[in-house]
């Protein structure tokens, strides 16, 4: 039976998570001030209490973004040196992709809206099997929004909504379901890494991170 580690950042800390095959065993979390200095020691803890060691898990699977700029550092670079020294594959997946597929309903657009600073906003938009992401400033993504889909029932995730309450009250509220969540859950993003393996996908040894922009304040 496959052994993984699942690990994102959020806007809050770095979550972990250990799967049996398609079972969540356990997750952790680490606050993002302390992320760099005591993920591995935290990483090893889990796998030490469940008796696993680094060299059995299979594969890591990763979010690797859009997210945080600093905290998805953290975490690409720690991967990153995990399978450097141990071997293992890194599977990254699409932060927002996973978290349209873990809310979106058939018949129902849903769009993801993630914080990405300087007033703008990471967007995934999924309309049946149609996906599309990217980024935009928020007084000229939401209109667009509004006027795209109209008095249709749409559904709206991510923590870009508060950021943005006024916005999306005055043009998306009327005719939007609201799903108070942030980020994709860690058991998502596991679940995606093990469908990849699952078709045969024996990842890579280095990820690289999905910004989807530039931080600010550094130019092109």
């Amino acid at each position: 039976m496959s052994h993984y580690l699942a690990l994102q950042s959020t806007y809050a800390d770095v979550e972990c998570a250990l799967f049996r095959g398609t079972s969540f065993v356990e997750a952790i979390r680490i606050g993002k001030t302390e992320s760099s200095s005591l993920m591995l020691i935290a990483i090893q803890e889990l796998l030490s209490k469940h008796k696993i060691s680094f060299q059995s898990l299979d594969f890591l699977a990763v979010n690797s973004g859009p997210g945080p700029f600093t905290t998805l550092r953290v975490v690409i670079a720690t991967v990153n040196g995990l399978s450097f020294a141990g071997g293992i594959p890194l599977i990254g997946v699409d932060g927002l992709k996973v978290f349209l597929g873990e809310y979106h309903k058939q018949g129902t657009p849903t769009i993801a809206l993630l914080n990405a600073f300087g007033g703008d906003l990471y967007f995934g938009i999924q309309v049946d099997g149609i996906v599309e992401t990217g980024f935009e400033q928020a007084a000229i993504l939401l209109p667009k929004l509004a006027q795209r889909f109209g008095n249709q029932p749409i559904q709206l995730i991510g923590n870009g909504i508060a950021h943005h309450q006024k916005l999306v009250d005055t043009l998306l509220k009327p005719h939007a379901s609201i799903i108070q969540v942030d980020t994709p859950s860690i058991e998502a993003v596991g679940r995606a890494g093990f469908a990849r393996w699952q078709s045969d996908d024996r990842g890579c040894q280095q990820l690289m991170p999905e910004y989807l922009k530039q931080a600010i304040g550094i130019k092109p």
